[in-house]
């Protein structure tokens, strides 16, 4: 398997090669930058403990992002039982001080379901092709 220093490395070779795009894509999907960076350091751990061939460490990309997606999901959901069970108003606009377009354009992306902005981001802002994003996604490419 090899020594612990040369698995380090690797994992660190894999995070430079791949954590900066599903960083981006976490920053995308939620709003709270802290919990994006948290979402992705914790997709990538989940992604390694997959590893277990060359194969495998070609489709980590994909894995990673279909994790960001889910953990993204599962924290959105939690956030709404939250609020559902503490009947609070929603959180304070983070955008104030920007352009009113920008603000109305975030909110509108941020109105999408989950699947559908992180179909977007995928698309528009990594230029991945379609087939690969619906892998990304767990969907299919229709």
């Amino acid at each position: 398997m090899g020594s612990p220093h040369t698995r380090r490395d690797r994992y660190m070779e894999l995070w430079h090669r791949v954590g900066a795009d599903a960083t981006r894509l976490a920053f995308l999907l939620d709003p709270d930058p802290e919990a994006a960076r948290a979402t992705a350091r914790r997709a990538f751990s989940r992604c390694i403990t997959r590893i277990q061939d060359r194969r495998s460490a070609d489709l980590i990309d994909v894995w990673f992002r279909r994790d960001v997606v889910r953990l993204v999901a599962r924290r959105n959901r939690a956030r709404g039982v939250r609020r559902a069970l503490n009947r609070r108003r929603p959180e304070v606009d983070e955008l104030r001080g920007q352009p009113a377009a920008r603000r109305e354009l975030w909110h509108a992306f941020m109105l999408l379901p989950l699947k559908q902005r992180a179909a977007m981001v995928l698309d528009v802002f990594e230029h991945m092709p379609r087939a690969r994003a619906a892998d990304a996604l767990g969907r299919s490419a229709a």
